[in-house]
């Protein structure tokens, strides 16, 4: 066999990749990966070293690929701010190729940003504060804001959800505008949603989900009953 065919046989790619699937916060661990193929016959490469190296905290990680040809890295967050990991080839005899994986790593506490109001308050509470009380029937609002323009909730899309052991309808709550689940960025100006209850009762909480966030907000319990706690604000 001749140098060059010998080369030719020995050279491989990178022929996928998987990015990373959140944001991670410190202490949270992400997952990059890199599947290498043969260059001539296009299946997998096992047994191949890859090199991943981090900036701008410089780290250096040896991976060898496995039977299907992918290098996993396990990268655990340590520095809060934007992240870049290479992820190198180097083939036999000179061929070289790579990938660069971007991402971004948040603080800790990123839910603490968030403000819970309910109807027209001017002052709210942190998300998953206090239980709070929309005791009559009728239209009510809520209103995410967030009073940090640094934070992280910032130009993401956030959703609200329902928890609890029944259902909106079951709880007599109708009209949910934008309705749960449905994705919205969120600005200073912050995100409202109306939604519309009877005299009925009946507790559930309420969170919220961010893209690229891997946890949700913590849970703020909502109480449908027809009275409340004399230590307990009235709002209305």
């Amino acid at each position: 066999m001749s140098r060059q065919t010998q080369a030719a046989s020995n050279a491989v790619e990178i022929a996928e990749v998987r990015e990373a699937m959140f944001d991670p916060v410190t202490g949270e661990t992400v997952s990059l990966a890199v599947r290498v193929i043969d260059s001539g016959t296009r299946v997998a490469a096992s047994d191949q070293e890859v090199i991943y190296r981090t900036s701008p905290q410089t780290q250096e990680f040896r991976v060898k690929t496995d039977n299907l040809g992918w290098a996993l890295l396990r990268y655990t967050a340590t520095q809060v701010g934007d992240i870049t990991a290479t992820a190198r080839l180097e083939t036999d005899p000179t061929k070289t190729a790579s990938h660069t994986f971007r991402f971004k790593t948040l603080a800790a506490g990123v839910w603490s940003d968030a403000i819970f109001h309910l109807n027209a308050e001017p002052v709210g509470n942190s998300w998953g504060e206090e239980t709070r009380f929309p005791r009559n029937a009728g239209t009510h609002s809520i209103t995410l804001r967030v009073n940090n323009p640094d934070s992280a909730l910032i130009g993401r899309a956030i959703t609200l959800g329902l928890t609890g052991f029944s259902s909106a309808t079951q709880l007599g709550i109708t009209g949910v505008q934008p309705a749960l689940g449905v994705s919205r960025v969120l600005t200073m100006a912050g995100l409202v949603w109306q939604f519309t209850t009877n005299a009925g009762g009946g507790a559930y909480n309420l969170v919220l989900g961010a893209e690229r966030i891997l946890k949700q907000s913590p849970e703020n319990p909502v109480s449908l009953g027809a009275t409340v706690p004399d230590d307990v604000a009235d709002v209305t």
